[in-house]
């Protein structure tokens, strides 16, 4: 991670750049890229059903929004994406 311009953006570390290790297959090669960190999902089981609005968190010195999403739920893809228009992209 690093801060560019204000924004907080996420690059894959050198040595394992253009990797992805897929359980049971291997090391496969992927290209890569960087993207601008935007929202935080925090997986949790206490999560409201009806937050009232985002919480916030802090790294390298960027507040981003959060948000609590309840892990064990085959929509949790969906739910990610939808956090995402509403709290993240701006």
């Amino acid at each position: 991670l690093e801060v560019d311009e204000g924004l907080l953006i996420a690059s894959p570390p050198p040595n394992i750049s253009g990797l992805l290790e897929v359980r049971n297959v291997g090391l496969l090669a992927m290209p890569t890229t960087t993207a601008p960190l935007v929202l935080v999902a925090k997986l949790s089981a206490d999560a409201p059903r009806l937050p009232e609005r985002p919480g916030s968190f802090t790294l390298c010195g960027i507040t981003l929004p959060m948000v609590a999403l309840w892990p064990d739920s085959s929509v949790l893809p969906l739910r990610a994406e939808f956090s995402l228009e509403t709290h993240g992209l701006r």
